[in-house]
C-alpha cells in the first residue's frame, strides 16, 4: 500500500509540473496586451516598457517561466496587475468558497443519485425505471448556466423567495448565508446527479444479473440487503471513478454558475482577471484548479485500493 501511494504521489507530481508549462503557455497565448489594457491608449513608451519590466514582460518566455515556477515553489505567487495587490492572499481567501460549492453539491448529489440509480435498476424497464432514466437525461440535456438563469428566474423574480446572486458571510446573517447558497448549490446538482444516475443505474444492472446476487436472494435475503449491500458494494470502483470526474467538472462549471450568480469564488475571479489580461492572477487561479484535479485524481486511486485489495498488489 505504501509503494502505491509513494508511485501515485510521484506521478502526481510529474503532472503538476507538466501543468505549469502548459498554463504558463497558455496563458501568454491569450490575445491583447496586459500592459497596453492597464496604461491606456495615450501610455508613453517609457511607461510601458518600465512596467513591462516591472512584471518580466520583457524577458523571453523560458526565463519567464522559471521565474514564475521558481516563484510559485517558493510562494510568491506575484503581484495583481490590475489590483496592484499580492496575488496569492486574494485566491486562497476565495478558493473555500469554491471548494464548498464544489463538494456540496457532489456529495449530496452523489446520496441521491445512488439510491435513485439502484431504485432505477432494480425495477429494470417498468414504469418508475423510465421515469427516473427520462428525468436524467432531460436535465442531463439542459446547460448549467441556463438550468442557474431558470432557477434565479422562479425562486428570485417570480416567488421571490430567494436571493438572485451575491454572497453573505455565516458569521453576518446565517440566515442570509443559507438563501445565498441554494440557488448556486442546488444547480450543481441538478448539473450532476443525472450523470451519476445513469452510471449508477448501469452499474448495478451488470451486477445484479451475477451468481452471487442471485444465491444472495435464494438465501432469503431482502431486496434491499442485495442491492444496497451485496449489489452496491460491488460497483463502488465506477462509482469512485464518476465522483472524482464529476468533481473536477464541477471544477471547470463551477466558473460559470460563479459568474452566474456573482458568487465570489475563485472561478468569478479567474473570468475578472482573463478580461483583464491580469497573466500573475490567471496563472494562479488556473495552478489551484489544477492542483485540487490532481489531488482528487491521487486520492481516487488510494480509494481503489481501499475498496479493492487486488488492486494494491497488482
Amino acid at each position: 500500500m505504501k509503494s502505491l501511494i509513494v508511485k501515485k504521489l510521484f506521478s502526481s507530481i510529474l503532472v503538476v509540473f507538466l501543468l505549469t508549462i502548459l498554463i504558463f503557455l497558455l496563458v501568454h497565448l491569450l490575445p491583447g496586451d496586459p500592459i497596453e489594457a492597464m496604461l491606456g491608449d495615450y501610455a508613453t513608451k517609457e511607461a510601458i516598457a518600465a512596467l513591462r519590466a516591472q512584471y518580466n514582460l520583457d524577458k523571453p518566455l523560458p526565463f519567464q517561466y522559471f521565474i514564475w515556477l521558481g516563484n510559485i515553489l517558493r510562494g510568491e505567487w506575484g503581484v495583481s496587475i490590475t489590483s496592484k495587490t499580492a496575488v496569492m492572499p486574494q485566491v486562497l481567501s476565495r478558493l473555500p468558497l469554491t471548494l464548498m460549492l464544489c463538494l456540496i453539491p457532489s456529495f449530496l448529489s452523489l446520496g441521491v443519485a445512488i439510491v435513485l440509480g439502484v431504485i432505477s435498476a432494480s425495477k429494470h424497464n417498468s414504469n418508475v425505471d423510465l421515469g427516473i432514466s427520462i428525468g436524467s437525461l432531460a436535465l442531463l440535456s439542459v446547460p448549467e448556466f441556463w438550468m442557474g438563469i431558470l432557477l434565479m428566474l422562479l425562486f428570485a423574480v417570480v416567488l421571490n423567495v430567494l436571493p438572485a446572486g451575491g454572497y453573505v458571510k455565516p458569521s453576518v446573517d446565517f440566515g442570509k448565508f443559507m438563501k445565498s447558497m441554494i440557488l448556486p448549490v442546488v444547480t450543481m446538482i441538478l448539473h450532476s446527479m443525472p450523470s451519476t444516475i445513469r452510471m449508477v443505474r448501469s452499474s448495478m444492472l451488470e451486477v445484479l444479473q451475477e451468481d452471487y446476487i442471485m444465491l444472495a436472494r435464494t438465501k432469503g435475503n431482502s431486496p434491499n440487503r442485495c442491492n444496497y449491500v451485496h449489489g452496491l458494494r460491488n460497483s463502488l470502483i465506477p462509482i469512485a471513478t464518476n465522483l472524482s470526474l464529476q468533481i473536477t467538472s464541477l471544477m471547470a462549471g463551477v466558473i460559470v454558475i460563479e459568474k452566474v450568480f456573482q458568487f465570489p469564488g475563485t472561478g468569478l475571479l479567474l473570468l475578472n482577471a482573463i478580461t483583464s489580461r491580469d497573466y500573475p492572477m490567471i496563472q494562479a487561479c488556473i495552478f489551484v484548479f489544477s492542483i485540487i484535479v490532481v489531488t482528487v485524481n491521487l486520492l481516487t486511486d488510494i480509494a481503489y485500493a481501499l475498496i479493492d485489495p487486488r488492486i494494491r498488489y497488482s
